[in-house]
């Protein structure tokens, strides 16, 4: 049976890690075909969100901790995941998505599924035909649009919803990602994964998804990301991991 292993980035999201892993664990009884793991990667979370992980892997033996020492952006924290499930669970696919439910985890089997029909990238998406995005301000959703609008302008990438940070890869795509040293540690790090795709000539398809706004814990996105990102992808669109 094909092995998914879901990738799930924490900082100080202990509210949201029961519901997340029940709601992973409600997929997994649906799912026939696909043997569903999720790996938490923490960066050592002031408010517990380790130590709620590890009680609840006393309950479910699908859930997993990696635990790093401080925080070095949610792209080290993917690479850093994705590194470890390749040696430890032996993925056909793998998942990514954040630990906020914000990503419904209803979908990884259709993100899974698209990827073993052949994409290398299966991208959740906000911006294609039944996707959307509920709950945000204004100001975010336009923020998001401009981002989003210009990375794809920049870097000459085709698809609609370039940083969306919910995406399932194939493992050959997981591995060109982990042998390249990528320049993205925070949120350009879903577009330059997007860009590295492109010109390895991967596949990549966009399925439909609702995005929803947090309702615990903290949006760890700040102002002064948007200067960061900006740098960034101007910078990517000359250079990119090799």
């Amino acid at each position: 049976m094909p092995k998914a292993v879901v990738v799930v980035p924490t900082y100080n999201e202990r509210e949201n890690v029961r519901p997340l892993i029940e709601r992973i664990s409600a997929v997994r009884r649906s799912e026939r075909e696909v043997d569903v793991e999720v790996l938490f990667v923490d960066d050592s979370s002031p408010d517990g969100t380790g130590e709620e992980v590890r009680e609840a892997m006393d309950q479910y033996d699908f859930v997993h901790l990696l635990t790093r020492q401080k925080k070095e952006g949610i792209g080290r924290a993917f690479l850093d995941g994705f590194g470890f499930a390749l040696e430890r669970f032996d993925p056909t696919v793998m998942v990514q998505m954040d630990g906020d439910l914000q990503h419904p985890p209803e979908i990884i089997p259709e993100l899974v599924h698209s990827v073993l029909g052949g994409a290398d990238v299966a991208i959740a998406s906000r911006k294609v035909e039944g996707g959307k995005t509920v709950g945000w301000s204004r100001r975010r959703v336009l923020l998001s649009w401009g981002a989003n609008w210009l990375a794809r302008i920049i870097l000459g990438l085709d698809q609609k919803d370039v940083s969306s940070g919910f995406k399932a890869y194939s493992r050959g795509m997981v591995e060109e990602l982990t042998s390249r040293r990528l320049s993205s540690s925070s949120f350009s790090y879903q577009e330059e994964t997007l860009l590295v795709a492109k010109r390895a000539g991967k596949k990549v398809v966009e399925i439909p998804f609702t995005f929803t706004a947090r309702k615990a814990g903290k949006t760890k996105f700040r102002t002064a990301d948007i200067l960061r990102f900006l740098k960034a992808i101007l910078s990517m669109r000359y250079k990119v991991a090799e």
